[in-house]
């Protein structure tokens, strides 16, 4: 069935700045994949944008700030030309650009992810900014990173819904108990005008949904929620000779269009 939206697909292949590193190999796998063909928006494929460092000098978190402005213009733009951005990223702190680029003050998001990336710098044992990325995201921590990156108000906490968290840290697990996220997919279409989906690739898998259990999720929340953009986050190539985890991301991608 042809897609009822047009998306555009926005490449970052970056894990913490440093380009085709690790994690940072997987959009460029899922673009080469036919990820735009799936996303194909009355017969004409999604429009791909390849992000790259500006200052090729710049590493660590300039670098990331330097990539994170470019996710925030380019969401900017397609969301201002009514098209779905759809980003693919190593890393999920991608989402501050994403976010950037999104102006309603009525936001909410979906974080699909097997954890929950809910750590401070005070909870954190391994300091690792993913592993704070929706904490940032709300306005918890990395205040100056979100101003470097041109972040506005962060996203309320009753405004996001955490569907999939099962690999919850210590420290981690009472901040999530005390954030008063919303419950239901219902509770959190009450309270906003518009949605960032994202999605960890790492939802899927041990101990959470299976590959078709996580397309009918994104499906179910494409349906049912104001999407406005979409974050496509953490697949390392290296890691997956055999395919399994590539096929349940196209997957995922078809749900999008679903």
């Amino acid at each position: 069935m042809p897609n009822s939206r047009a998306f555009t697909l926005i490449e970052v292949p970056f894990h913490m700045g440093l380009r085709d590193v690790g994690v940072g190999k997987g959009p460029g796998r899922i673009i080469a994949s036919g990820a735009d063909e799936i996303l194909a928006y009355r017969g004409v494929p999604a429009q791909v944008q390849h992000v790259s460092l500006l200052d090729k000098s710049c590493e660590g978190m300039d670098a990331i700030v330097d990539i994170s402005r470019q996710v925030r213009l380019a969401v900017r733009q397609a969301v201002e030309q009514q098209i779905v951005p759809v980003v693919v990223s190593g890393n999920c702190n991608a989402c501050l650009g994403t976010l950037g680029g999104l102006d309603s003050w009525r936001l909410g998001m979906v974080w699909l992810d097997a954890h929950p990336d809910f750590h401070t710098p005070e909870t954190s044992i391994s300091g690792f900014l993913d592993g704070m990325a929706l904490a940032a995201a709300v306005g918890d921590c990395h205040e100056e990173l979100r101003a470097r990156i041109g972040v506005g108000e962060p996203v309320d906490k009753p405004c996001v819904l955490l569907p999939a968290a099962r690999d919850i840290d210590p420290g981690e697990r009472e901040r999530v108990a005390a954030a008063g996220f919303a419950s239901s997919v219902e509770q959190l279409g009450e309270r906003v005008e518009s949605v960032y989906l994202h999605i960890d690739t790492d939802f899927i898998g041990p101990g959470g949904p299976s590959p078709e259990q996580g397309a009918a999720m994104v499906a179910a929340f494409m349906r049912e929620l104001p999407v406005v953009a979409v974050g496509v986050a953490n697949w390392n190539p290296d890691l997956d000779s055999a395919g399994e985890k590539l096929h349940a991301i196209m997957n995922v991608l078809r749900a999008l269009a679903s």
